[in-house]
């Protein structure tokens, strides 16, 4: 048996009609993909590490700490608390959390194997889950020196199932569509808006957290020179600060809510702080410093109020009815307060066993105030708003074969509001039938008129011979182009001759042709001298003496 001799299309159809196989081929695939994508997560940590041994001499005389320090730090970015001595490190480096939610983004949607139908995606998703805590617990426990507990694989498991299960419902068809065709036309709207409120109010809180780094920046100057003197030192406060940086945007974004944020037993806020001696940390500085409330502290609150209006904007934009743009603000708010909240929550943490196991924003708290503030502030945009509905214009044909004959019409649905100053004018055609030819008199003045050669008379005259011997070289064009307007085309009559009728014509009468320009005189009878100007052989000079001037008669007395 041949490769040849197999059917590709019987082939193809097979493996389309057992499921189960692709199914299976569809979790392998998956399961590779997101080990591949711990594995490089895991590289990518160590390979930091690695770097710092190598530009910095007097951290060690070897890289292996530095390696384990690396992989402790890609498990801390899926969640798991890392044992350090008789303390444990709850607060997540957020930063890297950044990047494993990257790679596992890339476990959807790519290969030459995707998950098809919502049965392959609940696989794949569970796969993904599963794969993901094997390998990052395994690898953690097995080479992250002690401070990783195996206890804790749920954390990198529920994380791979929040974001590989969003990046499906984004990327593919079959559990979106399954939604979507269940869902009020505003349950996407509301989800879409709120999450980019989310991202407008995480953006004032950067903005928030840069103007703190500018204000004490020679404080922050004077602690790292001070905590890590040295280029080691130095590089190492820089990444450490660089890994919770969007720790410290969660925090500001508390700040500039009002909500405020702690550290350790300091609380701070726009209306007044209660301070701290803070670590040795260059991007602690930021923090306020004061007792007081500062009046130019609540211009930060701003930044709240512009993401509860984009929001508003939002829906009124993407929805016609008062209704369904109230139903998505609120809807929208919701969203955005339990997504800010969960964000609150995974930004929080610590060091236990100390005074510093309690730091970030309160989550609770937090998604109260946003559900507040975001509801009433985008409802009042909606209320208020005077953009108006989008308007669907439908065409309805009417029906051509009417049992009553009456003239067809079309009916244009236009909404008051989407027309503005435009009049829609009805026009009826009417059609005339001139020698088997439909004439529309919606047609300029101006316009040609043409007519099938076969049904107009021939007016010139024509020999007997000539019509009996259908010579094709002496054909004149019946159909001269009209010079004048054409007034009344329903009054117009041909008649067609036989050639019988031909011969009984008196080739000097020449009847007057509607299609004749009018620019040329039509002869009459008493102009034509017959015998004189008739040629049997010639037709063309029988032509030329019926369209000869008679000349013009003497003036006399």
């Amino acid at each position: 048996m041949f490769l040849t001799d197999v059917d590709a299309d019987e082939a193809g159809s097979s493996l389309d009609e057992d499921p189960r196989s692709s199914t299976v081929a569809v979790v392998v695939a998956t399961a590779l993909k997101t080990t591949l994508a711990a594995m490089a997560g895991f590289v990518l940590t160590s390979g930091l590490g690695l770097l710092i041994w190598a530009v910095t001499p007097s951290s060690g005389s070897g890289p292996l700490p530095l390696l384990r320090a690396g992989i402790s730090a890609f498990a801390a970015a899926n969640g798991m608390t890392l044992k350090i001595g008789r303390s444990g490190l709850t607060l997540p480096p957020l930063m890297l959390t950044l990047v494993v939610v990257a790679l596992l983004t890339t476990v959807v949607g790519r290969g030459r194997l995707v998950a098809r139908g919502r049965d392959q995606e609940g696989a794949a998703v569970a796969t993904s889950a599963l794969s993901w805590a094997v390998v990052v617990t395994g690898i953690g426990a097995e080479f992250g020196g002690g401070t990783v507990s195996a206890a804790q694989w749920w954390r990198p498991a529920m994380m791979a199932l929040i974001v590989v299960g969003v990046a499906t419902l984004i990327r593919s068809d079959g559990w979106r569509s399954f939604l979507l065709d269940r869902v009020p036309m505003w349950v996407p709207v509301a989800v879409r808006c709120g999450a980019a409120a989310v991202v407008a109010l995480l953006g004032g809180g950067a903005v928030t957290l840069v103007i703190g780094l500018i204000r004490t920046f020679g404080h922050s100057v004077t602690v790292q020179t001070l905590a890590a003197p040295g280029a080691a030192g130095g590089l190492g406060m820089a990444l450490l600060g660089i890994a919770y940086l969007p720790n410290a945007v969660v925090a500001a974004t508390g700040y500039s809510t009002g909500v405020g944020f702690t550290i350790g037993s300091g609380t701070y806020t726009p209306f007044g702080s209660s301070p701290v001696e803070l670590p040795a940390v260059s991007l602690l500085t930021a923090a306020p410093d004061g007792h007081a409330f500062a009046r130019p502290t609540l211009l930060l609150l701003v930044f709240p109020v512009l993401a509860a209006a984009l929001i508003g904007r939002g829906v009124v934009r993407r929805l016609d009815t008062r209704r369904d743009r109230l139903f998505a603000a609120g809807g929208a708010a919701l969203f955005a307060a339990v997504l800010s909240a969960v964000v609150a929550e995974v930004a929080a943490g610590g060091v236990t066993g100390g005074e510093w196991s309690n730091t970030g924003v309160p989550p609770v708290l937090f998604g109260l105030v946003v559900l507040a503030g975001f509801g009433v502030i985008s409802a009042a945009v909606v209320v208020l708003a005077k953009v108006p509905a989008r308007e669907v214009v439908t065409l309805v044909d009417a029906d051509m074969d009417a049992a009553d004959g009456a003239d067809a019409s079309t009916d244009v649905a236009v909404d008051d509001e989407a027309v503005d100053d435009t009049a829609v004018d009805e026009v009826t055609v009417d059609e005339v039938t001139v020698n088997d030819v439909a004439v529309d008199d919606a047609v300029d003045e101006e316009a040609v008129v043409q007519a099938d050669t076969d049904d107009v008379v021939v007016d010139e005259t024509v020999d007997e011979e000539d019509v009996a011997g259908d010579n094709a070289d002496d054909e004149v064009d019946p159909t001269p182009p009209v010079q004048g307007p054409l007034e009344d085309p329903g009054s117009l009559e041909t008649e067609v001759l036989s050639d019988e009728a031909v011969d009984e014509r008196v080739p000097t009468a020449v009847e007057a042709d509607p299609f004749v320009p009018s620019g040329i005189p039509t002869p009459r009878e008493e102009d034509v001298v017959a015998g004189e100007l008739v040629d049997a052989e010639d037709p063309d000079a029988t032509l030329a003496a019926g369209l000869s001037r008679r000349a013009a008669p003497r003036r006399t007395g």
